[in-house]
């Protein structure tokens, strides 16, 4: 009950939705008050510096935490989402007493992921887990681009490009239906002309 208000982001949050493959670690993005919390809590919490910004790592109770602190962490060393952006995008859908992201929220921590990591067994899960999530209803084109824009530290004009990476990465790595093709193909053509769309948009009105 330490832990929150925090948003439980990663494999477990797929989890919930989906249902699929259980993940061995738990990710958290978590407030200032609960970091707080947690360092008088846990024993072995480490600071772990990396070009991505400070992330705090702890196990409980065996269970191995990955804690993403607000204007200290950003998701992705390609994508850089900033976590702090993420957490103003909460679903009304939560597990236990943790809030997950709205769903394009959560793909986008999913893509980030996956570029990172693409050819490795936890990339291989990312497609997975990204393929299932685009399967759900009410995945909207529109939302995905504010978010992708505000969170990622890139220019909007160098995301479309990215995105599309993404998606081309989940059927170069997973074998994929022809209805999957079909899925992901769409969600490619429309998650990237909403980037498009605010690259070319009116740009005094969004300050970076």
């Amino acid at each position: 009950s330490e832990l929150e208000p925090s948003i439980l982001i990663g494999g477990w949050a797929t989890f919930v939705r989906v249902g699929g493959e259980i993940s061995l670690d738990i990710d958290l993005i978590t407030s200032q008050q609960s970091r707080h919390k947690l360092e008088q809590m846990m024993t072995d919490l480490s600071p772990s510096n990396n070009h991505q910004g400070r992330k705090l790592r702890a196990t409980f109770d065996d269970v191995h935490l990955d804690i993403y602190l607000p204007f200290e962490s950003q998701l992705g060393s390609k994508l850089r989402l900033k976590v702090e952006v993420l957490a103003e995008y909460p679903d009304e859908l939560s597990f236990e007493k943790w809030t997950l992201l709205r769903l394009e929220a959560h793909i986008g921590t999913k893509m980030a992921a996956l570029l990172d990591r693409h050819y490795s067994e936890k990339g291989q899960k990312d497609a997975r887990e990204i393929l299932a999530l685009l399967k759900l209803e009410g995945v909207d084109p529109v939302i995905a681009a504010e978010v992708l824009d505000r969170a990622s530290t890139l220019d909007i004009l160098n995301l479309p490009t990215m995105i599309g990476e993404a998606f081309d990465l989940i059927g170069a790595i997973l074998p994929l239906s022809k209805a999957d093709q079909k899925i992901v193909a769409a969600a490619k053509k429309s998650w990237v002309a909403e980037l498009q769309l605010r690259g070319v948009g009116p740009q005094q009105s969004r300050p970076r």
